[in-house]
């Protein structure tokens, strides 16, 4: 009989996964931490991790629907511009090279940006959000 505490249940399983994303370095199932400090060592790149989470997006969206608009091309665009810096040692926050997805609903310049509604479906702002420009600034892409 397995005699285990939810506490103890709990570690177990973030034990477990940790291991498994290590086990099979699969980029896309780590921890912001982890992978801000595989950057910061350089065990990974931006353009690695970038890659990771779009194939990621490939596999389950189609299920999920829980993405509008994906900037495949941009975002690799970016990761390899934060790799240069990367290599040249210059990282530009904790954030620098970490993907991120945002709400339908925040302005990215030059990003099609509906809010979920046909009455923006063409809609592409001309200016970044505040939160858009302060990670942007912060080195997530």
């Amino acid at each position: 009989m397995l005699d285990i505490t939810r506490r103890g249940f709990t570690f177990s399983l973030a034990g477990a996964l940790a291991a498994r994303a290590q086990a099979n370095d699969d980029l896309a199932a780590l921890t912001l931490t982890e992978a801000a400090a595989r950057i910061r060592a350089r065990t990974v790149t931006p353009t690695q991790l970038t890659q990771a989470c779009l194939t990621r997006v490939v596999t389950y969206n189609p299920k999920l629907n829980a993405f509008i608009t994906v900037v495949r091309e941009q975002a690799l665009a970016q990761a390899r511009e934060l790799d240069a810096e990367q290599r040249s040692g210059r990282l530009r926050g904790p954030l620098h090279g970490i993907p991120i997805a945002l709400k339908d609903n925040i302005d990215t310049v030059g990003v099609r940006t509906t809010a979920a509604s046909a009455v923006f479906d063409d809609r592409i702002p001309e200016a970044d959000a505040e939160v858009t420009r302060r990670l942007k600034a912060a080195g997530s892409r």
